[in-house]
């Protein structure tokens, strides 16, 4: 079950995806592809899926192919947001807290494993666009 902070919550999504990549790998199948959309300000109800009056069919149809989470959390500010989906962790425990400007020096320590590395180990390309 899982919890409704959202260190734990990712911690146990990363873990689930990464033990079936493994045991994908392990039976010779091809790794399944990963998209992950994040979007700013879109209502839970703000997607075709959830509201017919919306018209969104190319995400109802990444949707009704893929894994949906609808009880997701996120920081009001864009640094705290990335930095828990990039690592897994609250961001007290990175001191990512408020959202940094162009000239700060602020950074994710290097001591944390992002999951795009972790993905990459498992012989995935990753990409950002946006």
């Amino acid at each position: 079950m899982l919890c409704s902070c959202p260190s734990d919550a990712m911690k146990f999504l990363i873990s689930w995806l990464l033990l079936f990549l493994q045991l994908d790998e392990s039976l010779g199948k091809q790794p399944p592809h990963i998209i992950f959309i994040v979007s700013d300000d879109l209502g839970w109800n703000d997607v075709g899926w959830h509201n017919p009056e919306v018209l969104t069919p190319n995400l109802n149809w990444l949707a009704n192919r893929g894994l949906i989470m609808d009880s997701t959390y996120a920081s009001p500010t864009c640094t705290p947001s990335r930095n828990s989906y990039m690592t897994g962790m609250f961001p007290i425990h990175t001191q990512l807290q408020q959202s940094i400007h162009p000239a700060q020096a602020m950074y994710i320590p290097l001591k944390y494993t992002l999951l795009s590395e972790r993905l990459k180990q498992r012989g995935y390309s990753t990409h950002l666009v946006g």
